[in-house]
């Protein structure tokens, strides 16, 4: 009895070798959205974009310009999205358009638990200038997303991130101690930490020394093991 013939998923259009140049170039938009959104077409999409030429870059660019937000908040989009800046960081085009639309959603994709790693791959792929739309952005949801389980992640990058470090530096001083026993913003003041200022790692310290031991569980954890193996702590602890 002759196997039945396999059947093709309705998501996953059929393409010479997988990763072919010319077979990509021939999906409809519609066709690239569906690839987006399945596990299968998505990991196709990987693969293609550190082989495909700049013109199906562009394609899948004007595809998705409508669905940014959704396609970022995808458990499949997502990862996407992170091989598509990281094509575009290559050949130089299309950045800026990533830059605008996260921009253009940051409240919801700062504090989403996907959503958030598309803002952390443009920082780990564009310039400093080129992020000042969002960085400036993110300082004016500092409190809100320091405390966040996902926000705290796009907010320790601006802890790594010149002129931005110091300001951080200035307004986790503000409500250090109420930060400092926060399970999320511990975290980011640990990441502060790294090559601070002095003033704030004496700061740190001194607030840290205060703390009682029955309220210090993350900051014991954390900050202070930081502290530990920082060049700061010698001067200050």
């Amino acid at each position: 009895m002759q196997a039945p013939a396999e059947r093709k998923s309705r998501r996953q259009p059929a393409l010479d070798d997988g990763i072919n140049a010319d077979g990509l170039d021939k999906l409809t938009f519609d066709e690239i959205l569906e690839m987006f959104r399945d596990k299968q077409g998505a990991l196709q999409l990987q693969k293609a974009f550190k082989k495909t030429d700049t013109a199906f870059l562009l394609k899948c660019l004007a595809a998705i310009a409508h669905d940014f937000e959704q396609i970022a908040k995808d458990k499949h989009g997502n990862y996407v999205l992170a091989a598509m800046v990281k094509a575009t960081a290559q050949t130089g085009l299309g950045l800026s358009w990533f830059i605008r639309k996260a921009a253009g959603n940051l409240d919801s994709l700062a504090k989403h638990c996907v959503g958030c790693r598309i803002i952390q791959r443009l920082y780990e792929n564009c310039i400093p200038d080129m992020m000042n739309p969002i960085s400036k952005k993110l300082l004016g949801m500092f409190d809100d997303l320091v405390n966040s389980k996902y926000g705290k992640h796009v907010i320790q990058c601006l802890t790594q991130l010149e002129p931005y470090k110091q300001i951080v530096e200035v307004l986790l001083a503000k409500k250090l101690n109420a930060y400092l026993l926060s399970r999320n913003a511990c975290l980011v003041v640990e990441y502060a930490i790294d090559g601070s200022s002095p003033w704030f790692a004496k700061m740190v310290s001194q607030e840290c020394a205060q703390i009682p031991l029955r309220c210090a569980r993350y900051v014991r954890r954390k900050v202070i093991n930081t502290l530990t193996h920082n060049t700061w702590r010698k001067a200050f602890v």
